[in-house]
């Protein structure tokens, strides 16, 4: 890929290292760290479990959006973190739990 960036050493070079270290923060932090958590989470939980956690992701991104910059969310936005916030509190309820089949412990796939 860096066949396709022929000036990116000269401009390595010369930028600032405050814009160096945006970079490499917005390479680390959003994309580095979620990956070993949601990682870790699996793990721990599993995959089902830790999959959840991810609708909760665009709710929480608009709640700080309010909080700390002020802006308002629109009505579908708030609507539809209302929804999905439900969708969450039932996939992990244990009313919603006891109707999963148990998977048997003798699998066979046919093709």
């Amino acid at each position: 890929m860096l066949f396709f960036a022929p000036g990116l050493w000269m401009s390595i070079q010369t930028a600032d290292i405050s814009h160096t270290m945006v970079v490499v923060y917005l390479g680390l932090f959003p994309t580095v760290v979620p990956y070993f958590a949601i990682a870790y989470v699996t793990m721990k939980a599993g995959a089902s479990e830790a999959t959840i956690i991810l609708y909760i992701t665009p709710v929480l991104a608009m709640v700080l959006s309010w909080l700390w910059l002020h802006e308002i969310p629109g009505y579908v936005s708030v609507v539809g973190g209302i929804l999905t916030l439900t969708g969450v509190l039932f996939a992990t309820s244990d009313m919603h739990k006891g109707d999963r089949k148990k998977p048997s412990k003798k699998t066979s796939v046919t093709l």
